[in-house]
């Protein structure tokens, strides 16, 4: 999870600080998730975080694209957090 963070932090030109302040935590937590010190995240956070880094909140989970995509819970994951079906079925992702 931890390289993909700092990768995409970077390549959208981000601080520790501005990712921080999107998401609602420290720097220093962004730095942590980054190097891999804190595993944990609450869901809401891997949303926010997900959509300020644009991507999905799958890869911060460590569920990519290498996963079988016809897994169940990838499917239930994806619907969850794919704000077409979302809205489809009357779930807010508002953050």
């Amino acid at each position: 999870m931890e390289n993909i963070l700092k990768e995409k932090r970077l390549e959208k030109k981000l601080t520790l600080e501005q990712v921080g302040e999107i998401v609602g935590v420290g720097k220093s937590t962004v730095r942590k998730w980054e190097n891999g010190m804190i595993e944990n995240m609450g869901r809401d956070k891997i949303v926010s975080l997900s959509k300020a880094l644009g991507i999905s909140p799958l890869d911060i989970l460590g569920i990519g694209d290498s996963e079988n995509e016809t897994s169940p819970i990838k499917k239930e994951l994806n619907d969850i957090f794919d704000p077409s079906i979302s809205s489809r079925v009357g779930i807010s992702q508002s953050i």
